[in-house]
């Protein structure tokens, strides 16, 4: 899904807010192939009161420091775990 913002609000601080509410989101989408949400649903999100853009930034960034964070988690989890597995492969064959 794709959301504009303008000029007074982060984007990544938008998807930060809006996380919770994805599924909401996508229940209201209309389009086949880009998903698209229509003004007035979207107005009826409440979000409360925005902060001051220099604090969207760094909450965003936070936000997809900690969203990158757990993906290479799950990588390096994924990497271990074949790493086990071929181990304990090679031990069987001996």
């Amino acid at each position: 899904m794709i959301i504009r913002c303008n000029e007074n609000i982060n984007n990544k601080y938008l998807a930060y807010i809006l996380e919770g509410d994805i599924k909401s989101l996508y229940a209201e989408t209309t389009g086949s192939i880009i998903p698209a949400i229509k003004r007035k649903d979207l107005d009826e999100f409440d979000i409360g009161e925005i902060p001051p853009l220099n604090k969207q930034k760094a909450i965003g960034e936070l936000w997809w420091l900690n969203k990158e964070k757990v993906k290479l988690s799950q990588k390096l989890n994924k990497i271990e775990t074949q790493k086990i597995e071929y181990e304990l492969q090679t031990l069987r064959r001996k």
